[in-house]
């Protein structure tokens, strides 16, 4: 047995080791042979190499390259196994993966596995995934506080509701086990790109979400949950799940987290390292009848020494984020603006962040919270020249000109990321307000500009300005001109190539003829490198050099079909997160295909004469049926439109003839 049990060990190690190594072959056909081979060798062993430290990695790599039939297969041998496995530190993990997995396959309809040779039929994925939920939901009081089946449950929680597990991947693992599995685990998830669960699925999983809140929502331990560290993850994906699919249950759940009014257990919770993030996530989640009922228990008259606690601005921070409307808003930064400095002094600066965010967002306060910033910051109200500069590198007036004077401050600027967020939330500001700000930035010298713009967090300012609806196109153009001299630069530049994407968009024709003929100077320095080619491409550059004349009339017609269509361009892309420039790249595509839609089409609409009736288009948002019905009737007529040319073509064709 033990001479087994090490060949056994031995062979999985070299499964290892050709996944790692990129030895399996890439095509499906080789993969499933690949598989099939694994799993015979592993037959009645599963269980054991599931619970085995070196072994059960293996299991986690196959699940993510299997077919449905191979994951249905290797679900229904560990079945019997289950209550050990969700306790076990590494067969926790072998089932989480395929609980994760199922939240790709559940996209599809399903298909009767048929018999194998060896006589194994595996039940549907469905029906093993309902069956562990059932189970998990019956010792859901006992499995809650275990740290290994926790972290099942939240992954089997966000499947039924039909969550993208991208987004939440911070509830469903620790560092620690997203650290391994990013390091060792890389075997992209077949259909990984896909989200949204089938009909069918998401009818079987509403009474199994149910069962779990009916089961939590009867446990007279609550409170102590909420405050472990290990259950109140737990709660907080619970919170969430039911919100997505049930929210009468989320509701039910939040009011028995918080207890009956005039209990002292929303303190209580907001008081504890743990217990506030339940408040957190109630306060994402509630209507507004449970947010006056948080803030006027617990935040309203302290918000100024709630705000300084290192713990306690956390939930602060989602008062502001969360305030249902503008006289709450009025409300809540009121009591907040005279202790701006002290809250500052604490580091606690997201609650600076997410008040001009309020403000912003509820158009209140604007000037109020300008002039807490310049007395927070020591800066003359008279004479705000440099605020931007002073408010991005969140430093007083007096450690300003300290830093300028030892020569520790490049450009005589710094950049930190609250600061820059912080000008971001100001730059939405009404234009009239923020003008001190819009003036720091413009009045820049171009080096500086250009170190900003190559800047992590200094760039997402340059792009927020150029994309600001509030900024006047007058000011865009000054900004675009300050660049003038830097664009080959800042094409090169990972975050730099964004500002000049965003310049772009903002700019008028002629300064887009400048833009494109200074980049043309540096072209052949740009063919080699991988931003500057993009922006080559985005700036149509060849075009411009080729046939100045052309390349003008190109960019106006494209900016009006961009016009036309902007509702179905800036509708949010897949949920599949390309980084980088590579989203970049993706969304020019789109671009490019709708500018081929109509290459060599008369523009009967698009460029028609100013004389010409107007075709009136929606502005606001559509919803996605609509906005395809749209798209569709255009394609039609452009068809439409190319075959009545070549039949009167083909007429004239004959009477030649």
């Amino acid at each position: 047995t033990d001479q087994k049990a090490h060949a056994l060990r031995q062979y999985v190690q070299r499964v290892i080791a050709a996944l790692d190594a990129g030895e399996v072959q890439e095509d499906d056909e080789g993969r499933v042979i690949f598989v099939d081979n694994v799993l015979d060798e592993v037959k009645e062993s599963e269980f054991r190499l599931a619970c085995d430290m070196h072994c059960s990695g293996a299991l986690e790599k196959i699940v993510a390259i299997c077919t449905p039939e191979q994951l249905a297969l290797l679900f229904h041998r560990l079945a019997c196994n289950t209550d050990e496995l969700l306790v076990s530190r590494c067969g926790s993990h072998v089932l989480q993966a395929i609980v994760e997995r199922l939240a790709t396959v559940f996209t599809e309809e399903e298909h009767v596995f048929a018999e194998r040779e060896d006589g194994e039929a595996p039940p549907a994925l469905s029906k093993q995934f309902f069956d562990l939920c059932d189970r998990m939901a019956l010792n859901l009081s006992t499995l809650m506080a275990d740290t290994y089946a926790n972290h099942v449950i939240r992954a089997a929680l966000c499947v039924l509701a039909g969550l993208d597990l991208k987004t939440v991947r911070s509830t469903l693992r620790s560092r620690a086990s997203e650290s391994y599995r990013s390091g060792c685990v890389q075997t992209e998830q077949q259909g990984a790109h896909k989200t949204g669960l089938t009909k069918r699925i998401q009818t079987a999983a509403f009474p199994v979400i149910g069962r779990f809140a009916t089961t939590v929502l009867e446990m007279p331990n609550l409170a102590e949950l909420a405050v472990n560290n290990v259950a109140s993850p737990l709660i907080q994906t619970m919170l969430l799940a039911f919100h997505t699919r049930d929210r009468a249950k989320a509701v039910l759940l939040s009011e028995a987290l918080l207890g009956p009014e005039g209990e002292s257990r929303v303190a209580a919770l907001v008081g504890n390292a743990v217990g506030v993030h339940v408040v957190e996530r109630i306060l994402e989640i509630c209507g507004p009848k449970l947010f006056n009922r948080i803030y006027s228990e617990v935040f309203q008259g302290h918000l100024d020494e709630m705000a300084c606690s290192p713990q306690k601005n956390f939930a602060v921070q989602r008062i502001l984020r969360h305030l249902p409307n503008s006289a709450t808003a009025t409300e809540v930064i009121t009591e907040l603006l005279p202790g701006l400095e002290n809250i500052l002094a604490e580091n606690c600066t997201g609650v600076l962040t997410q008040a001009a965010e309020a403000c912003a967002r509820h158009n209140v306060l604007q000037q109020e919270l300008l002039q807490a910033i310049y007395g927070a910051f020591h800066i003359d109200a008279t004479n705000p020249a440099d605020c931007a500069a002073l408010l991005m590198s969140m430093s007083t007036r007096e450690r300003f000109d300290e830093l300028i004077a030892a020569g520790k401050m490049k450009d005589n600027t710094a950049y930190t990321l609250t600061g820059c967020l912080i000008i971001q939330a100001i730059l939405k500001f009404d234009q009239a307000v923020a003008k001190d700000f819009i003036r720091g930035i413009v009045s820049m010298e171009g080096p500086a500009l250009a170190g900003m713009a190559q800047h992590m967090s200094g760039s997402r300012v340059l792009e927020a300005f150029f994309a600001g609806e509030e900024i006047s196109p007058k000011s865009k153009s000054k900004l675009t001109a300050a660049l003038k001299g830097q664009l080959a630069v800042l094409a090169k530049s990972k975050y730099g190539s964004h500002v000049i994407d965003k310049a772009w968009n903002a700019s008028d024709i002629k300064a887009k003829e400048a833009m494109a003929a200074e980049l043309l100077a540096a072209e052949e320095e740009l063919k080699g490198d991988f931003y500057g080619r993009l922006i080559l491409r985005n700036c149509r550059v060849s075009s411009f050099k080729q046939k100045p004349s052309a390349w003008e009339g190109e960019i106006e017609g494209n900016q009006r079909k961009r016009k036309m269509f902007e509702d179905i361009i800036e509708e949010p892309l897949p949920a599949v997160k390309v980084k980088g420039a590579a989203r970049k790249e993706k969304k020019e595509k789109q671009l490019d295909e709708m500018d081929e839609l109509f290459a060599g089409v008369p523009n009967t609409v698009a460029d028609g004469d100013e004389d010409s009736p107007a075709v009136e288009l929606p502005t606001h948002k559509k919803k996605k049926k609509k906005m395809a019905a749209d798209l569709s009737a255009v394609v039609a007529a452009v068809a439409a439109t190319k075959a009545g040319d070549s039949k009167q073509e083909k007429k004239k064709k004959e009477k030649k003839e």
